[in-house]
């Protein structure tokens, strides 16, 4: 089993701290975004292997978005 990525802890963390600034319970986001209590949990807690298509609802109802960057310390191999 593959351990706990800090990408996705990192997500999870911003999800948490938005919506808790625009004073939002998870239950209350979870309804916006179409998706269930667990799966806001779920990704608060950065648990891998969550459906992206749900990630982005959940974002989306945070005003929030997805951008893909490249990494600073990535090299080809």
């Amino acid at each position: 089993m593959l351990g706990q990525s800090p990408a996705l802890t990192e997500l999870g963390l911003a999800v948490r701290l938005r919506r808790r600034s625009v004073q939002l319970k998870q239950n209350e986001l979870a309804g916006l975004a179409g998706v269930g209590l667990r799966f806001i949990s779920d990704l608060e807690h950065g648990k891998p292997g969550l459906e992206i298509g749900r990630v982005v609802r959940v974002l989306t109802a945070l005003g929030l978005e997805l951008l893909v960057a490249p990494r600073r310390w990535w090299a080809p191999r």
